[in-house]
């Protein structure tokens, strides 16, 4: 039952790491700080703990507030992984 949970918990911070880490935001032609996996697993992380937090903070999971911090510290932390900034 708890393992249950921590997978549903845990799971929209994967799959969106597995969708977004295979992308090169930038456009240009420097290569990204980390690797395909290596991009996967700190999105992975930083999702897993912005869901986390959010259960904390509100007592209950699934809150819409929790689930846009996630996409915008995911998205931001592959938009500097992929060093964006740079053209």
């Amino acid at each position: 039952m708890l393992i249950e949970y921590t997978a549903n918990l845990l799971l929209p911070a994967l799959v969106m790491s597995l969708l977004i880490s295979p992308m090169h935001l930038s456009g240009s032609h420097n290569p990204p700080l980390l690797g395909v996996l290596g991009r996967f697993g700190v999105n992975a992380m930083i999702g897993s703990v912005v869901l986390v937090g959010g259960l904390i903070y509100f007592g209950q999971d699934g809150q819409m507030l929790t689930y846009g911090a996630l996409v915008l510290s995911q998205g931001s932390s592959q938009w500097i992984l992929s060093r964006g900034w740079t053209n």
